[in-house]
């Protein structure tokens, strides 16, 4: 009984582990993308402010 209750522990370790690192993978992604869009719409303003 005890090895089975271990053996759910690890698996159930396991398998959070590999949910947080996909959930991490997905934030930096979006942190990337996030700071990209940024810098396109600070561009942007400069273009505009540089016309007006």
């Amino acid at each position: 009984m005890r090895s089975h209750v271990e053996q759910l522990k690890v698996s159930f370790a396991a398998e959070l582990k590999a949910g947080f690192e996909s959930l991490e993978k997905k934030l930096k992604l979006y942190n990337l993308n996030n700071e990209e869009e940024t810098a396109d719409l600070r561009l942007s303003v400069d273009r505009l402010n540089r016309k007006v």
